[in-house]
């Protein structure tokens, strides 16, 4: 039996302060590009809470370990 492929997941939550929401969006879309854009990431999603709009989650899935997202993708900046 094959091992399975590992794959890390990331659940991410943030407060923004309402004055700052428009600049946080316009902050984070180069960011959203660039980790979307990379081979590795398998799914990037933003969500704004419709009742809280200052609460944006993100989900990120790579298809690669723990240990990869921490000494590779960190280090290209796009975090």
């Amino acid at each position: 039996m094959a091992s399975p492929k590992k794959q890390l997941t990331l659940f991410v939550t943030i407060h923004v302060a309402s004055k700052d929401i428009d600049a946080f969006k316009a902050a984070h879309r180069p960011v959203w590009a660039a980790c979307a854009s990379e081979p590795e990431c398998l799914l990037f999603d933003v969500f704004q809470d419709p009742e809280t709009p200052g609460r944006f989650r993100f989900v990120e899935v790579w298809s690669e370990s723990r240990e990869w997202f921490e000494t590779v993708c960190w280090t290209l900046g796009i975090h």
